[in-house]
């Protein structure tokens, strides 16, 4: 048997390399340099769409469609490793819901089985040795679930177990825990139930906010902070101290242990609603939160971002939010941490926080022209803030920081006015740098809106064209987005643009049930929201980001399309060029399904072409797609007021061996009334198949379809040569999208179909 090295020069045979005292790891397959994927005989089963590639920090695995007979994916990898001291096998990965995972390992003492049904998340499936001293190989093999629709996952790891040490190990944690003691002051100290640095918040904003808060508690409406302190006070911030800081419900890079357990933002939620209520009990268990924090040894996603031998890390997210909670703690409860305990706080800032942050940036120039500076910035200048007043030599590091995010944000929000990642991505990118800004004006003793970004103003038409007009949606969430957007996030946009459709957004959103302000900034801005925002122009163009929506009404009714385009490279997108989103009296008659939790196998699938309203080719075993992300410009050209709309774009550019031209026109010269025209000519594939999306009642009558709403209908009428059926395809939260199949023949050709919208009398 061949000998291999996993990492470094080890030695002749194989080693699983310890990341604890109980566990070991031999396939990382997080670490694209350290993975040895090339060594794992992959069966090849093209026809039903198998791919398998490495991909950030795993290898990702998908199919288009379940196999006739046998497993969906298989694949085995030989071995020489030394397994003694270990008592199981573990192999972390994440398959569709339902699929059927069973991992061998062949022994020195024999065959070791595990099989059991993937649950939705990231699952280690264990395979007890036995006593086994010596592993041979490793095979792995999913079944497709029983839908037998595609589906999709990923390989985080391969490695070791030893339960004994482990049980020692985890225990260790609470140990460490009671170190606490000496950090806070005695039970009997009473807080101010104010700001002590005024970085977080000021004095006059939480006065706002209790002024919010007792008009809803005046209107006889429920607190919201009532289940953040039953939460609170019903969590040990002993049990959240670990060997890296917990991050529910983000199960990407953690252990299966660790599946809901979270650390990260307990400490701001709870003292910020400690402050409101002016609760004592609450204020303190916001200062342990942020204390469990600071007493875990590393901030950040896991061990893969720590494995020795391994450059791998993923950024400063984490950082950044840790730095966020111990900065809430030192203002809003800077008077119950002893002297031991603030500098505590602030060598965790400025080691693991500020310096992971600087790190990443020095690193990385990409964060510095995507969302994520923004998203590192909030803790960043919120730590830079409250560190300033005891640390004079903080100042000129605090103005490059801020200078640094200035220059991003002039540098993501397009000339245009937009964001090539989506809304969902630009609604948290504002909102936290937006808090970020506010922080660093407070520690300058300015108001919080005394930095905004030129760059701001530019956005109004990015909102104009993405809010939608659904009732129960705030955006369009094109790329990787939802349809509701965080309160939050809403309030600080619409409190920073006045005259923007965020006002809107946030108004409509602020009317459904549930809806609820719980952050202390959002709070007291709410009072600067205008009552509503002019209403969206009939036609909005956004010729950078390659975007156009249409404004018209129709019987009392608003009608809405959007045609998605694409600017070269844009990140956090799906294969979606040439789609279109169609809404109508307050509901999505045609959808963008836009994604979900990035835990979840479903996320990678909804960014598929066969998710949106799309033509593509048909008749081969591969899936047909274009490049993702796109690396040329596909933008419509467009026209319209608010009676006509029309739009046409070249789609052929990323389809490379599909199409050989394909050219998609929507007309529509009243708002009753559209055709869509594709003119096709394919490289591969034996046909076509025309797609519209919705989540709403479909019926079908020959070569009718028939979309039914709350107050309107649509009516697709499809060519005489197409066959029609619908497809129930999976959403997020148990929803249906159900897809309408237009299926034609032939390698070249035109689709025309007409659509009409009618109101409900």
């Amino acid at each position: 048997m061949a000998r291999v090295i996993v990492i470094g020069e080890y030695g002749a045979v194989m080693r699983a390399i310890p990341f604890n005292v109980a566990e070991a790891v031999f396939e990382p397959f997080w670490d694209p340099q350290l993975s040895r994927l090339s060594e794992w005989q992959v069966a090849d089963d093209r026809r039903h769409g198998l791919e398998v590639r490495q991909f950030w920090c795993w290898v990702e695995f998908s199919w288009t469609r379940a196999p006739r007979s046998g497993p969906a994916l298989r694949m085995q990898r030989s071995l020489d490793l030394d397994c003694s001291g270990y008592d199981r096998l573990l192999f972390s990965l994440v398959a569709s819901e339902g699929a059927e995972v069973t991992v061998s390992v062949e022994t020195d003492a024999g065959e070791r089985h595990g099989r059991e049904r993937a649950p939705a998340l990231k699952r280690e499936y264990g395979v007890e040795l036995d006593g086994a001293a010596h592993i041979r190989a490793v095979r792995l093999e999913i079944a497709a679930p029983p839908d037998g629709g595609a589906g999709a996952g990923w390989l985080n790891w391969v490695g070791l177990q030893n339960r004994d040490l482990l049980e020692r190990h985890l225990a260790a944690h609470r140990d460490r825990a009671q170190a606490m003691e000496h950090l806070l002051r005695p039970a009997s100290v009473r807080p101010r139930m104010q700001p002590t640095l005024e970085v977080v918040i000021t004095a006059d904003e939480l006065a706002a906010a209790r002024r919010l808060h007792g008009a809803m508690l005046g209107r006889g409406e429920r607190s919201p902070f009532t289940d953040v302190a039953a939460q609170a006070l019903a969590t040990d911030p002993a049990d959240l101290v670990n060997d890296v800081i917990l991050t529910a419900p983000d199960t990407r890079y953690g252990r299966e242990r660790e599946h809901g357990v979270g650390c990260i933002g307990k400490a701001a939620a709870a003292l910020q609603a400690a402050v409101v209520l002016e609760d004592a009990e609450l204020l303190r268990r916001g200062a342990e939160f942020a204390l469990a924090a600071a007493l875990t040894p590393v901030w950040d996603w896991g061990f893969i971002s720590r494995f020795p031998g391994s450059a791998f890390e993923s950024r400063a997210f984490l950082q950044g939010l840790c730095s966020s909670d111990l900065a809430h703690a030192l203002d809003l409860a800077g008077d119950l941490l002893t002297d031991t305990g603030r500098a505590l706080l602030r060598r965790r800032l400025a080691e693991d926080g500020i310096g992971a942050v600087n790190f990443s940036s020095w690193r990385h120039e990409y964060i510095h022209h995507c969302n994520q500076l923004a998203l590192f910035s909030t803790g960043r200048l919120a730590a830079y803030g409250v560190l300033r007043g005891d640390w004079p030599r903080v100042a000129p590091y605090q103005e490059l920081a801020y200078r640094e995010l200035s220059e991003s944000l002039e540098d993501i929000i397009l000339s245009d006015g937009g964001f090539v990642e989506g809304p969902n991505y630009f609604a948290g990118t504002m909102a936290r740098a937006l808090t970020a800004l506010a922080h660093h004006s407070r520690s300058l003793g300015e108001p919080p809106h005394a930095h905004l970004p030129a760059a701001l103003a530019r956005s109004d038409a990015l909102a104009a064209a993405l809010v939608s007009t659904d009732q129960d949606a705030d955006v369009i969430p094109i790329c990787d987005a939802r349809a509701v957007l965080d309160s939050e996030w809403l309030a600080l946009l619409a409190a920073a643009r006045p005259e923007s459709g965020w006002v809107t957004a946030f108004r409509s959103a602020e009317g459904r049930p549930g809806f609820a302000l719980t952050s202390l900034p959002a709070m007291a801005q709410a009072e600067r929201i205008p009552a509503q925002a002019p209403p969206a122009p009939a036609l909005v163009v956004l010729p950078e980001m390659g975007i156009v929506a249409s404004h018209r009404p129709l019987h009392g009714h608003t009608v809405k399309l959007l045609v998605i385009g694409n600017r070269a490279r844009a990140g956090h997108t799906h294969e979606d060029k040439g789609s279109f989103v169609l809404e109508f009296a307050g509901q999505t008659f045609a959808l963008d399904p836009g994604t979900t939790d990035y835990s979840d196998p479903l996320a990678g699938l909804l960014k598929h072409c066969e998710r949106h309203s799309m033509l593509v080719p048909a008749g081969t075993d591969a899936r047909p797609h274009p490049e993702c992300p796109l690396p040329a410009d596909v933008k419509p050209r467009a026209e319209g007021d608010d009676r006509r709309f029309a739009a046409e774009m070249d789609l052929s550019p990323g389809w490379d061996g599909w199409y050989r031209h394909w050219r998609r026109r929507w007309s529509s010269p009243e708002p009753s009334a559209l055709t869509i025209r594709d003119d096709y000519e394919l490289a591969a594939g034996t046909g076509v198949e025309w797609y519209w999306q919705t989540a709403l009642p479909v019926s079908v009558d020959r070569q009718s379809v028939t979309i039914t709403g709350r107050r309107a209908r649509v009516r697709i009428e499809a060519p005489p040569a197409a066959r029609v059926r619908v497809d129930e395809l999976p959403l997020p939260d148990g929803a249906v999208q159900r897809r309408i199949v237009l299926s034609l023949d032939g390698t070249s050709g035109t689709v025309e179909v007409t659509v009409h919208l009618e109101v409900l009398r």
